[in-house]
């Protein structure tokens, strides 16, 4: 028999389930079994906290992603805005990001026929301008930025960083996650976001070529 939790215990334990789920299966290839049977619940107790799969989808889907936008930016106290940006263009591309940029594709797809996706995607996406902006703006301030227009330089760096996502991954697998993060850093260089040359990575020698990544 499972035991009687309070509810906002209850909610929040079947909302990590379908983030695992969905992390693991995909956003449009979960399913509510995948929930039920990580918590050994029935559908009936999901649904008396979810009103839909649906619903439960979309909240999952928000939680994954502002998890992902919080941790982009972790590490900010402290260091400058350009730093900041240093460590996040390094970190943005990588293979440990795969599953949440798997998810973000998923969410675009699934966007069109689901409003509660595409609410979340609206939402969010609005959210990564707005966090991004604010450090170029920062930067700005603080003297270690150049940009004169930060709200054009974060959104042409989050559209890179999108369509880089989409180049490495399955089925592409186009670019490599060293040549992506250095591609970041030469936009972010152009756009006067960046200080001393040194601090930037370069592209590995040996490596693959451009359109030439290896198989992911």
């Amino acid at each position: 028999m499972t035991a009687r939790k309070p509810a906002e215990d209850r909610r929040e334990e079947i909302l990590e389930a379908a983030c695992a789920a969905i992390l693991q299966n995909g956003l449009e290839s979960w399913t509510t079994r995948d929930v039920t049977s990580r918590l050994g619940l029935s559908v009936g107790i999901l649904f008396h906290y979810f009103p839909s799969a649906r619903a439960l989808r979309a909240a999952a889907f928000a939680r994954i992603a502002e998890r992902d936008l919080a941790s982009a930016f972790a590490m900010e106290e402290g260091l400058s805005a350009a730093e900041t940006l240093r460590r996040f263009l390094a970190d943005v591309l990588t293979d440990a990001t795969d599953d949440t940029w798997r998810t973000w594709f998923d969410a675009w797809t699934v966007a069109r026929d689901d409003p509660e996706i595409a609410e979340a995607c609206r939402e969010l996406m609005l959210a990564w301008q707005s966090r991004v902006e604010a450090l170029i703006r920062r930067g700005v301030a603080e003297g270690s930025m150049t940009a004169r227009d930060p709200a054009g330089a974060a959104r042409r760096l989050l559209a890179l960083i999108d369509g880089l996502a989409g180049h490495m991954l399955p089925p592409f697998c186009r670019v490599a996650p060293a040549e992506a993060t250095a591609d970041l850093f030469a936009l972010a260089r152009a756009e006067g976001l960046l200080g001393q040359p040194e601090l930037e990575p370069e592209r590995a020698g040996g490596g693959a070529n451009p359109g030439e990544a290896e198989p992911c």
